[in-house]
């Protein structure tokens, strides 16, 4: 099936004259992640890129859940091939996780919740247990404890071992997961933040519970309002807590004895703003305007440098408006996704902080270019 779908997007695109397949269509596959063994990885490692993605059901990592529901699976023996696929090959991975299943109560969720989390999926789906009739969670629900709807779909509202309260806290961290997550609009902020937490789902939790209250659930929010509040939160936690200065990440260490761990928060949230929407257009606080004229005669020299013409060669057929709306250029004050990539931020390489400048094109998708003092 796969290669009929290759063959059939590789014609389109000869046809079409298109040198680039990803035209927004791609083979959605779910699979086990058992079945991921050698000769798949190298299936799918030359599969075209952005022709495909993989969806797998990871449901839980507790055994004695795994049991029950009759799945059979060893997710530490190949995450790292997910991770692979996804990291290296660039092939978007979905992971699902299913809560209120037997015998997984609100830590053994989270234990799941860490366990999936730590492969960095493209998507993080949080599902939750539907007791479908003629199941065998069905027949056997009165002995697990659980409680469902009478209605389609049938959903779960508690099991023995998660009460309704914290059946409805889940609930809440899936909307936190999505909005932050699965959006992709907070790569590096996530980055930065959750390593001063326990953990990712401690983080998750604790965002959550402060929506609920500030009453935020209740509200319809614009993607661009959700930097603002979690900027909100940022400096709720840094003013409620000492700021955990944790040894895994020598690299965060590293900068924060020369920047406040605040304004490392600050500098990623800005950078994930940029990707999202042009520079200057949030009123939050954590995007003040610099009206210094040695800045802004700076930034215009960036945007207009003739070195982007070799590196965006359509810049040259717009007027100066034009140009003006399609970019923008921020100094900050380290090298906020250089950190990030191939896995620097979590070894103990030595970063020198030190102020950059990005310019950041916005086409069909947003790029994003490091400026070099020395062009």
């Amino acid at each position: 099936i796969l290669d009929i779908f290759k063959e059939e997007a590789l014609r389109y695109c000869e046809i079409n004259e298109k040198s680039d397949c990803d035209e927004g269509f791609r083979a959605h596959c779910e699979m086990a992640g058992e079945l991921l063994d050698d000769d798949w990885i190298e299936y799918l490692s030359n599969y075209p890129g952005g022709l495909i993605q993989l969806e797998i059901g990871v449901q839980s990592t507790h055994t004695p859940t795994l049991k029950i529901i009759n799945r059979t699976q060893h997710f530490e023996q190949w995450k790292g091939k997910v991770y692979k696929l996804q990291h290296n090959c660039h092939i978007p991975i979905h992971l699902d996780l299913i809560a209120g299943l037997p015998e997984e109560g609100w830590g053994e969720f989270a234990c799941s919740f860490n366990d999936v989390y730590s492969v960095s999926p493209n998507q993080l789906q949080l599902g939750f247990l539907k007791v479908l009739k003629g199941s065998g969670i069905w027949k056997n629900c009165a002995e697990y404890g659980l409680v469902y709807s009478p209605d389609a779909p049938y959903m779960i509202l508690k099991t023995k071992e998660l009460n309704h309260d914290e059946m409805l806290g889940l609930h809440k961290i899936e909307d936190i997961v999505e909005k932050y997550y699965n959006s992709g609009r907070f790569t590096n902020s996530l980055e930065y933040l959750i390593p001063f937490f326990d953990s990712p789902f401690n983080f998750f939790s604790s965002f959550a519970n402060y929506w609920h209250k500030n009453n935020w659930f209740a509200r319809s929010w614009k993607g661009s309002d959700l930097f603002g509040l979690l900027w909100e939160y940022m400096l709720f936690v840094s003013a409620q807590k000492s700021i955990e200065k944790k040894d895994s990440n020598r690299i965060i260490l590293e900068l924060s004895t020369k920047l406040s761990v605040i304004d490392i928060w600050k500098e990623s949230l800005r950078f994930d703003y940029c990707l999202f929407e042009r520079p200057g257009t949030i009123k939050s606080g954590f995007f003040e305007k610099n009206m210094a004229e040695d800045y802004n005669q700076q930034r215009e020299i960036i945007r207009n440098s003739p070195i982007w013409l070799h590196t965006i060669p359509e810049l040259g057929s717009m007027d100066r408006r034009r140009r003006a709306r399609s970019t923008g250029a921020e100094m900050f004050k380290f090298d906020v996704p250089y950190l990030l990539q191939e896995g620097e931020l979590r070894n103990e390489k030595r970063v020198v902080n030190e102020s950059c400048w990005y310019l950041f094109y916005y086409s069909n998708s947003v790029k994003y270019y490091k400026y070099l003092i020395n062009n």
